[in-house]
């Protein structure tokens, strides 16, 4: 190759190894499709949730509303078998199109997005096998966890495998559609409210999940575990606190999951409330603050750029639409192509 080739190829290389100006604008993780939908045709209410984000616990309410929780656990101990086998595959009205219709009630339960990045890599540590990402391991660090999403979260897949749901963010585009965002933080206060509004009571007497990972009693304290490896912390389990004591790793959790921290404050903060006293979402909204509030209006700033109607999200959304509809186009033709050869093969016979 002679110099002057070798020199625009290099100052090319050079050109690629600077971030586009979309990613620099850009360090939020995009809303995520909803992955738990549970209708109840007969009184048209609906209970979102997304997994480490009150899936189980919304799939319990429902079943036991329906009178299918004891027939769940009895299908397997894992409940959501039972969703994904049984009840969704009979499910009509799927989505939040209904959420529009103003005899329908939605309600989409939500978890303080600090706490839900460390059950998420918890599970992500545990469960490595299942997700099968080169970057996370049974001795991942949180830190290296939340490098990993930050830097590859976009481009997990998001079809019919279940598992990058559960770090993929709460938020979605239905937010918008949902009249009641509840805490789960507190989850009893607010369905008792929402039994008021809408005259569909829902009984969370006994209700757990099961396989969430719980915070053992130990005397770590004050001391920062993002950098201790997920196989050593799964021993004595340091509380969600200890997770967020390293300015680096708080705000790339913060900028990463920043549209669920925006989505949890408007959830604690709800008209629907009224005058009932929700203190465990406010302690919560008041974590966050402290942990992200010295980047939340740098990071606001760029939700507002990104998401002005010409900016990068919309236009990423936009693309990403049109290649769906050149999809949909080419197997049209491909079918109508299909049908004429048919058609010509039996006028021949």
């Amino acid at each position: 190759m002679n110099p002057f080739r070798l020199c625009v190829v290099l100052f090319f290389f050079f050109l690629l190894s600077f971030p586009s100006k979309t990613k620099q604008d850009r360090c939020f993780l995009s809303r995520a499709d909803i992955s738990v939908d549970l209708p109840d045709e007969k009184d048209k209410i609906k209970l979102f949730a997304t997994p480490k984000g009150g899936a189980t616990l919304a799939t319990q309410l429902v079943f036991r509303r329906l009178g299918l929780l004891q027939e769940a656990r009895k299908y397997d101990r894992w409940i959501h078998q039972y969703r994904h086998n049984v009840f969704e595959p009979n499910q009509t009205n799927r989505g939040c199109a209904v959420c529009q219709d103003e005899s329908w009630s939605c309600i989409k339960l939500v978890r303080s997005p600090l706490d839900r990045a460390v059950s998420s890599y918890f599970h992500s540590v545990v469960n490595h096998d299942l997700l099968q990402e080169p970057g996370i391991t049974r001795n991942s660090t949180f830190a290296s966890f939340i490098k990993v999403l930050n830097c590859r979260a976009d481009k997990f897949p998001r079809k019919q495998d279940v598992q990058p749901y559960h770090f993929l963010p709460q938020s979605s585009d239905c937010d918008k559609y949902i009249q009641y965002l509840l805490p789960i933080e507190d989850a009893t206060l607010g369905l008792e409210r929402l039994s008021e509004l809408t005259g569909v009571a829902f009984d969370d007497t006994g209700l757990k999940s099961g396989h969430y990972v719980k915070t053992k009693v130990n005397d770590v304290k004050e001391q920062s575990s993002v950098d201790v490896p997920g196989s050593v912390l799964l021993e004595y389990l340091p509380g969600y606190e200890n997770y967020f004591l390293n300015k680096t790793v708080n705000r790339m959790v913060c900028c990463a999951f920043f549209l669920d921290l925006l989505l949890y404050e408007e959830a604690c903060n709800s008209s629907w409330w009224g005058d009932v006293l929700h203190e465990g979402c406010s302690q919560k909204v008041e974590w966050h603050r402290a942990v992200c509030g010295e980047w939340w209006e740098e990071i606001a700033s760029q939700v507002k750029r990104a998401e002005r109607p010409n900016g990068p999200q919309n236009k990423l959304q936009e693309k990403l639409k049109e290649e769906k509809e050149k999809i949909r186009k080419a197997r049209r033709i491909a079918r109508r192509k299909q049908k004429s050869k048919l058609f010509s093969l039996s006028n021949s016979t």
